[in-house]
This record gives structure tokens, C-alpha cells and sequence, in this order.
């Protein structure tokens, strides 16, 4: 039977106050009931290691409560013997890294080979900019079966974003760990590689959908997903004046307006998102009137949009879905000639930095 070794997670994002959005000061806690359940998921399944994939902190300058919070937690791993081991993301790295200064404990392990278990050897790499990717992950050591990376890679996604590949990773890579794509899944590529994001520790973004979670790494390297709560987040739209009519009556029974049963105190209330039609009478003010303290609101105002309006997208969307990125890019930036062409060109070359240096002699000679 697979056993249990080690915790995956990524992108905690640790801020000044535990606020995910500075002007929302009321809006507190997300992290510090992440690291709570971590915390608990470490006692319950008897792991003694945990990979952190990067963005543990938002910023590269730290503000001494993001600082202790993470050494309490830190020293209660340290007090279990279970160890810690990250990367950096693009959002804290810094030489030497931050949890080298705030601890002794954790492992770094940006180009090191680490032993998690006979069978799983794990090479790790801070963020890499695109231009720097390809040569480092020509360095993996052949050793090495798990990659540990803070990367979005292009065949993970549809929409071809990213600033990697998965042929540039050597094919003795089995299993790719991988940060700063904040969805928690799973992928395969053709080669039959897995690869495993964690996702986001707590909600990062209002738009974010869920679930949430980290991945239990098993010693066979098979991996099995680990829910982790999340405040509550709630959309609804309001785009008649019938629709706002029911609104306002039914919110005392909505379920969106109860705490969240088993969150912390300061996460138990939840997240209105109101997408709302802004020519109706008085919207905002009998929503806010309606629903009081109950939940936190944010606003999503729309205006109506005209029979020519739909015609007009519907054409561009056709556009688009049929030349593919390259009238994709000149669809939208087409005022541009030059920086199209060069767009194109870099969107379909195997080769950035080559191509780079490339248009970069053409532009100057």
C-alpha cells in the first residue's frame, strides 16, 4: 500500500494583517486559517514533510506580523520533526531567501537534489523568467524523478499563457510540482508525466472558484487530493427590476447571509459578489439596505448593451476562433503592424531568447 509522505501546497501569499485586499481591512484572517488546517492535516495523516511551491509571501519586503506568523508555525513543525521544504515564487524571491532568515529549519531547495524517500527524489527551482526557464530546466540531474517548480506551463492551460513548456523538461521527470498557476488539479501530458498544482492557499482573487486544497504525495508518487475550507463566496446577479424585487425579499432566507459553520470567527462571514445593470433605480442602496452586515459586498456594475453590441462581439469571437492566436493578436492589436509581427513570431517560436535576440538585431541594425 502507497504510503503518505509528504504535503504539496503553494501561493499562501502572506500579507501585512492577514488582508487579501488592503482597502478591505475588515476583511482578515484567510491565510491564518489555511495554516491552521495544514497544520491539522499534518497531525492527522502523520506526514513528516511539507513542500511549499512558492509565493509563501506577497512581497518582497516583509512586514513583522507575515514574519512571525510564519516563524510560530515554523517552530510548531520544527517542535514535530516535520520538515519543510519550498522554493520561491516571483513574489518573495530574495537572496538569501526569507524563511533561511526567519528559521533555521526549512530546506531550500532551488537547485539542490533532495532525498524525500528511496523512490522519490525531488530537484527544485526558484521562479524562472522566461528568458532563463529552458537553460535551467536543462540542468535537472538525471537523479531526479519529481521536478519542484513556481511556473505556469503552457500545455497545462488552453489559451497557450504561461511562460513554459513541458518538452523542455527532461524526460526522466516523472512528476512535476508546480506553484503559481492558482487552480488545484491535476494534468497529464502525452508522455504520461503528472502534473500537480496545489493552487492557492485561501481565496486570492473575488473571481476565483474553488475547490481549494493541497495534494498528499504518496511514496509510489501517486498523489491524493486534501480539501481545505475557504471563506464562502457568493455571485448573483441583479439585472431586471423584478430580479432586485426578489432579492430584497428573499435575503433573509438566503444561505449566503448565515456564518459559515466550522470557519474561525474572523473568516465565518462570507463574500457577496453582485453583478448588477447600473441604470436600475436605487440598486446599490436597496442592496445595502437589504443586506446590512450580513456579508462583505463587492460590486460588478454592468451597463445595457444594444443589439449592434452583441452583432459586433459575436463577429470579433468568430474572428478570433478561426485564425486562431496569430488573428487573435491582430484582431486587437492590429493599430500595430511591427509589434504584431513580433508578437507572432515569439508566440510561435520553440526558441524565445533566440528569437528575442533575433528582433532585437533586426530593430537595431
Amino acid at each position: 500500500m502507497a504510503k503518505p509522505v509528504a504535503i504539496i501546497t503553494a501561493d499562501w501569499h502572506l500579507r501585512k494583517h492577514d488582508r487579501i485586499w488592503p482597502r478591505r481591512p475588515t476583511i482578515v484572517g484567510d491565510a491564518s486559517w489555511g495554516m491552521q488546517q495544514i497544520e491539522s492535516l499534518v497531525a492527522s495523516t502523520g506526514v513528516k514533510h511539507i513542500i511549499i511551491l512558492g509565493d509563501i509571501f506577497n512581497e518582497r519586503i516583509l512586514q513583522s506580523d507575515t514574519v512571525t506568523a510564519m516563524r510560530a508555525l515554523l517552530t510548531t513543525f520544527a517542535a514535530s520533526d516535520v520538515q519543510v521544504s519550498y522554493i520561491q515564487g516571483q513574489h518573495e524571491r530574495a537572496t538569501p531567501p526569507w524563511l533561511c532568515a526567519i528559521h533555521s529549519q526549512p530546506v531550500w531547495l532551488h537547485q539542490q537534489l533532495f532525498n524525500l524517500s528511496d523512490s522519490i527524489r525531488i530537484y527544485g527551482l526558484d521562479y524562472q523568467t522566461p528568458y532563463d526557464v529552458r537553460e535551467a530546466l536543462s540542468q535537472v540531474p538525471k537523479a531526479a524523478n519529481v521536478l519542484a517548480t513556481h511556473q505556469v506551463w503552457k500545455d497545462l492551460l488552453t489559451d497557450d499563457s504561461g511562460d513554459a513548456w513541458f518538452t523542455w523538461v527532461p524526460e526522466h521527470v516523472q512528476l512535476i510540482l508546480t506553484g503559481d498557476y492558482h487552480v488545484h488539479c491535476v494534468r497529464h501530458d502525452d508522455y504520461g508525466r503528472t502534473v500537480v498544482s496545489p493552487g492557492p492557499l485561501c481565496i486570492q482573487k473575488i473571481d476565483e472558484t474553488g475547490p481549494h486544497g493541497v495534494w498528499l504525495l504518496h511514496d509510489d508518487l501517486t498523489v491524493t487530493s486534501q480539501p481545505l475550507q475557504t471563506r464562502q463566496s457568493t455571485n448573483v446577479v441583479i439585472s431586471t427590476a423584478e430580479s432586485l424585487d426578489a432579492f430584497v425579499r428573499e435575503w433573509p432566507q438566503n444561505a449566503a447571509r448565515l456564518p459559515q459553520v466550522g470557519a474561525p470567527a474572523a473568516v465565518a462571514k462570507g463574500i457577496l459578489r453582485v453583478h448588477y445593470l447600473a441604470s436600475l433605480p436605487a440598486v446599490r442602496e436597496r442592496i445595502e439596505r437589504a443586506v446590512g452586515t450580513d456579508v462583505h459586498l463587492f460590486w460588478q456594475p454592468s451597463n445595457p448593451r444594444t443589439p449592434q453590441d452583441t452583432i459586433e462581439e459575436q463577429a470579433r469571437v468568430e474572428t478570433v476562433l478561426e485564425r486562431g492566436m496569430p488573428g487573435c493578436i491582430r484582431e486587437f492589436y492590429g493599430d500595430n503592424a511591427a509589434a504584431c509581427s513580433d508578437a507572432i513570431r515569439l508566440w510561435q517560436s520553440e526558441d524565445l531568447r533566440g528569437e528575442i535576440e533575433t528582433i532585437v538585431q533586426e530593430r537595431l541594425g
